[in-house]
């Protein structure tokens, strides 16, 4: 028998977001990342990179290439799961990361696959969250979020935060998704609903609102961009390999070998893809500089 959910599901409490993780970390492990890259993010694709293992690296590439990282950099990764992209920019750019997440279970194991990698003391990871973060004003040259930061109950504090702790000439990225920027009818809501809640998120930004929320707290040279096209084949992926699966999850749910939350986590797999091929949400990336 899994382990049993004790804590209520309150989607953007830290403990929920934590509680989550723990408990489909074995869906994520078979399912999506491999060793190489650790990754539990969506992949990227673009013409010269099609399989999934290359698309979830080139997710990296395309975050590098938008954080312009410089050799001796310190970098702050917002919500870095088991530490997949950390790792991959200290490899590729001599930066070191510090990544911060608030469940427990994968501080363990990044900070145990940075030392297996060589990477002990150039990335480090830390039990911390986001939105109330212990660095003091100024420690940082980067600071990014991958498909991390829609757990912010409050995506203008989350920013607040990401700009106090940028050294000044900082800058921030953050590559997640973004509901549509409409309002959306009773039964679309239900559809996007039904994966928010699946996978514990509280709500998602529209990319102009949460771009007009980096201005707000000081950042400058903010840019916003639709990536959806480049994203989306990676989403259906995830579809496919759920529905492929879905039948034998539903049964053992029903037979109460699944937690509530390790089902949510499949239904949030269907109904993801769902939602964005109907244009409810897209995937995005926001800029911006700290002068």
């Amino acid at each position: 028998m899994p382990p049993v959910s004790t804590k209520p599901i309150v989607r953007g409490d830290p403990a929920t977001t934590a509680t989550y993780y723990q408990e489909t970390w074995l869906d994520y492990r078979m399912l999506w990342l491999n060793p190489a890259n650790r990754a539990i993010h969506f992949g990227y694709e673009d013409e010269t990179t099609h399989s999934h293992s290359d698309t979830l690296l080139n997710m990296n590439r395309v975050l590098a290439a938008n954080l312009r990282p410089e050799p001796g950099n310190l970098i702050l990764d917002c919500g870095c799961g088991v530490g997949g992209t950390a790792m991959w920019l200290a490899e590729h750019y001599d930066v070191k990361v510090v990544g911060i997440t608030v469940t427990p279970d994968q501080v363990a194991r990044g900070n145990r696959y940075a030392a297996e990698r060589g990477l002990g003391d150039r990335v480090r990871i830390a039990l911390q969250d986001y939105q109330h973060m212990a660095f003091p004003e100024g420690t940082f040259d980067r600071v990014y979020g991958l498909e991390s930061v829609n757990y912010a109950t409050s995506k203008r504090d989350y920013l607040a935060e990401a700009f106090r702790v940028l050294k000044p000439g900082g800058r921030f990225t953050v590559q997640d998704g973004f509901r549509a920027d409409r309002t959306l009818t009773p039964e679309e809501n239900r559809l996007q609903e039904s994966w928010l809640a699946g996978w514990v998120v509280p709500h998602l930004s529209s990319l102009p609102e949460f771009a007009g929320y980096a201005e707000e707290v000081g950042f400058i040279n903010v840019t916003q961009r639709d990536c959806t096209p480049q994203v989306i084949n990676s989403c259906r992926r995830l579809y496919r390999v759920t529905m492929a699966c879905y039948p034998i999850a539903a049964a053992l749910h029903r037979f109460g070998a699944r937690t509530d939350l390790q089902h949510g986590n499949v239904v949030a797999a269907r109904d993801q893809y769902r939602a964005i091929r109907r244009g409810l949400w897209g995937y995005g990336i926001v800029t911006g500089d700290k002068a």
